[in-house]
């Protein structure tokens, strides 16, 4: 199997190098997509060893994951684990997902955090469960964490999604055309940092992020296995 590490990063010069170095102590290949940041995220990135995809403009998370799987398409690898550049993920629970992909009876692993309801800020486990309840429904199977942006995907599976939707929506796109066509949907139970830092660089925008995903739940209803 070959394996790669995709990371979308944004204003990410604090942290980036760190993820970096923690990812590739178990993967040889990142590649760090840098979406229009305006500080040293290409530079941090590059010195910590990753290759780097770098946008002219801020395009938003889903665009710079597509330029990541065009990489992983590219460059023939087997699945892709995708992992935020703000540092609330551990790399070193790369493992959990590789050992889960080799035995080779899902597409889509996800690293979720609603095992452990104290590890969550209150408002964030709170739209998860409905995120979860619904996106589950959509996507025609139980989802145990449809908001966490640290998943392995296999990359046969990404040739048949055509991916239509920007920022924040694009991941939920996925889990909803992936369990239309069938892809078998799991997860791996994960520890996640929550504290000011990594906060402060997350750029999901709480409100209107969340009307964007639910609408696009909605038209979802709309979509054949051929979407």
């Amino acid at each position: 199997m070959r394996l790669c590490v995709v990371i979308p990063a944004y204003n990410a010069e604090e942290t980036v190098g760190d993820v970096v170095r923690g990812a590739k102590k178990y993967l040889q290949d990142v590649v760090v997509v840098d979406d229009g940041s305006s500080d040293g995220t290409s530079a941090e990135a590059e010195k910590a060893g990753a290759a780097l995809i770098r946008q002219k403009e801020n395009l938003g998370k889903g665009d710079a994951l597509k330029a990541g799987f065009r990489y992983a398409i590219e460059k023939g690898y087997d699945a892709v684990i995708t992992i935020d550049a703000d540092g609330q993920h551990f790399p070193d629970e790369m493992p959990k997902f590789i050992e889960r992909y080799k035995e080779g009876r899902h597409q889509i692993i996800i690293g979720s955090r609603m095992h452990d309801k104290s590890c969550m800020p209150a408002y964030r486990y709170r739209c998860n469960i409905v995120g979860v309840i619904l996106i589950s429904v959509a996507a025609r199977q139980y989802i145990a964490d449809t908001q966490s942006g640290y998943r392995l995907y296999d990359v046969n599976m990404l040739k048949g999604i055509n991916i239509q939707f920007p920022r924040f929506q694009a991941e939920t796109e996925i889990l909803i055309k992936a369990g239309k066509k069938g892809f078998k949907i799991t997860s791996v139970p994960i520890k996640v940092l929550y504290n000011e830092r990594t906060e402060t660089k997350s750029h999901y925008k709480r409100v209107v992020d969340t009307y964007n995903i639910s609408i696009l739940v909605v038209k979802s209803c709309l979509w054949s296995k051929r979407s």
